[in-house]
């Protein structure tokens, strides 16, 4: 996303943006909602969905670099576009989920919760955790420079967005907080295992590293939020 694009919270139908045309994703969108006004249509799409059998996709995935590894170098090349199609079909998701009535929408988290695959998603978030180390700790300039511009274009669009939902940055800070403090507590058990495994004074360096990089890059944070909370883990270690 180029710095000169005015996100208002509210995306243009596919093909009427000024200077995009549409593509493959827009195509298919228009084919789908033809097919979906055909009943029978829309019954097979129910039934496809209701057999999707989420353990064969690493088969398939294995299936798809190993009998034509160019179609990997093509997969990389246009992860950017797939990627960037996830992050909108999520936060519209999220926007129509956030329309429905309050009891609908608490079924359907619930049922979200109940059936998704947690050790999966954790054994994922471990795996991408070692991979963005391994990225990170090399400290490229270049690498920096990319980070340190996507965190700018990602305040942006986190900042607009809460202005078009009529919600200020402010007031999410003290749910962040709270929502802190539940991250903590998890990390906690989490780091109480790993101390069985030898891993935790790597972690614990790798912590305090970054949170000197963070002091010296936004000391007004430490002040405010970070020194507050070490105050209190220090308190309670020493009463």
């Amino acid at each position: 996303m180029s710095a000169d694009h005015t996100d208002t919270g509210r995306d243009a139908t596919p093909g009427d943006a000024p200077g995009v045309d549409p593509g493959v994703i827009a195509g298919g969108a228009h084919l789908l909602r033809e097919l979906l006004r055909t009943p029978r249509v829309a019954k097979t799409a129910r039934i496809l969905l209701s057999h999707l059998d989420p353990a064969a996709a690493p088969e398939l995935v294995r299936t798809v670099l190993l009998q034509d590894p160019v179609l990997l170098l093509d997969l990389l090349s246009a992860s950017p576009a797939l990627l960037n199609a996830s992050v909108l079909a999520t936060k519209e998701v999220l926007r129509q989920v956030g329309a429905v009535p309050q009891a609908l929408s608490d079924r359907f988290l619930h049922g979200l919760l109940a059936d998704l695959s947690a050790a999966e998603l954790g054994r994922t978030s471990a795996l991408g955790a070692l991979t963005a180390v391994r990225f990170l700790g090399r400290r490229s300039p270049a690498l920096t420079a990319a980070l340190s511009s996507f965190g700018e274009e990602f305040d942006r669009g986190f900042r607009q967005t809460l202005q078009a939902e009529g919600s200020s940055p402010g007031g999410l800070a003290s749910s962040a907080v709270s929502g802190l403090l539940v991250v903590a507590e998890w990390g906690a058990r989490h780091a109480e295992r790993l101390a069985d495994q030898g891993a935790t004074d790597e972690a614990v360096e790798r912590l305090a590293a970054g949170l000197r990089r963070l002091a010296q890059d936004h000391p007004n944070l430490m002040r405010r939020i970070v020194r507050p909370l070490v105050d209190a883990g220090r308190e309670a270690l020493e009463g």
